[in-house]
């Protein structure tokens, strides 16, 4: 929705679970890598909300404001995505497919855009230039996540839906509403993407909370992949606890970032919680045990609302793990993961992330709400 414009009134609902998502894309089928599937992600879980009767599936049509997303990112950031694609095109003949992507997706001959080296920030040295190339090379922090022709189209309706999801969620007390969004978001910091992540969900929606008069919000990652993006974007902030239960960096992506020790910066000790477990965590075992943990800290902590970034690459046959890796999470292991979480009864948005196993996917994601909305009703 455009900053400014009148909000309609609210659909009244009695159901613990408030779904939202935007149809734009249902029917997209730009898949742009053979592992992730956004828009066919986004769709099977639609199909399998629509069946669940205990569920309220709101569409929301209306695209969201870029400049909302400078609550967390920077607006220099934010216009490169807006406009990247169209550099791409405009370069012509000057496109080395070759040079960026061995293999690239065609669209109307242009090649997916992918950097061929990325900036190494940590020498002070790194900018971005004027070019498309410069530019790509600097925001990228990896080489497996393609820039293609829609994404900007997704950002701009994904921020719709997590400003619509906060302010449904707000007037309930503790209504849970969940934010489908096509593109996952938890990798994306304050300036870079990846992961096929391109602008954090989950960080806007807890500044969304803040910005209404929430004073302390947490945010809960239950991805297989540690929030890399969202714990730097909070990372010296100690109004915003960041809860993080993933794969140990040793094993799997983001494999530099989400260690125990990490616990927050200067001002913010203590307010960054990593869990990283170990290959085959299982719900009976390593991994049940860090979501009482991880509730025991956000209970203690105190929020007056909750983020839960949920990614369903935990499944036991999720294809995105690496060799050697991967966590031993069943279908219903995910209802007793959210009738977990859901012990803490306050205003709650979940934000879907990442997700590989198509068969599986919906499943999945909506038996956490499942145990969302048992748990509210107990």
């Amino acid at each position: 929705m455009a900053a400014g414009a009148p909000k309609t009134a609210l659909p009244e609902t009695k159901a613990a679970v408030v779904a939202i998502f935007s149809p734009h894309d249902l029917t997209e089928t730009v898949n742009n890598d053979k592992c992730n599937r956004p828009h066919e992600r986004k769709s099977r879980i639609v199909a399998r909300l629509r069946e669940l009767p205990q569920f309220a599936v709101w569409e929301h049509l209306e695209k969201g404001s870029w400049e909302l997303a400078e609550l967390v990112h920077t607006k220099e950031y934010l216009e490169f995505l807006r406009t990247a694609w169209d550099e791409w095109v405009a370069l012509g003949e000057r496109r080395d497919a070759g040079f960026f992507l061995d293999q690239p997706t065609l669209y109307d001959g242009v090649p997916d855009l992918v950097p061929f080296q990325i900036a190494t920030r940590f020498d002070g040295l790194q900018r971005p230039g004027g070019s498309i190339h410069s530019k790509v090379s600097y925001y990228a922090s990896d080489r497996v996540t393609p820039l293609y022709p829609t994404v900007a189209t997704a950002i701009a309706h994904d921020l719709g839906v997590i400003e619509e999801a906060v302010r449904v969620a707000l007037p309930s007390g503790d209504r849970v509403v969940y934010a489908l969004v096509t593109q996952p978001g938890h990798h994306a910091a304050r300036d870079t993407y990846g992961g096929y992540c391109f602008v954090n969900s989950a960080a806007l929606a807890a500044r969304l909370f803040q910005r209404q008069g929430l004073a302390r919000v947490a945010v809960l990652d239950i991805d297989y992949h540690a929030g890399n993006g969202t714990a730097s974007i909070f990372y010296n902030d100690p109004s915003v606890l960041v809860c993080s239960i993933h794969m140990h960096p040793d094993y799997d992506y983001p494999f530099t970032v989400g260690y125990a020790d990490q616990t927050g910066g200067p001002d913010a000790m203590g307010a960054t919680l990593n869990i990283p477990l170990q290959p085959g965590a299982a719900w009976s075992g390593a991994y049940g045990a860090a979501v009482s943990q991880a509730i025991h800290a956000l209970t203690t902590f105190g929020p007056a609302a909750l983020v839960l970034s949920l990614g369903v690459d935990t499944y036991q046959s999720d294809p995105v793990a690496a060799p050697g890796a991967g966590f031993k999470i069943d279908l219903d292991d995910y209802v007793s993961i959210g009738e977990t979480i859901g012990k803490l009864k306050v205003p709650t948005v979940v934000v879907q992330e990442g997700g590989y196993h198509m068969p599986a996917v919906a499943v999945c994601a909506t038996n956490v709400l499942v145990g969302l909305a048992n748990a509210r009703s107990t």
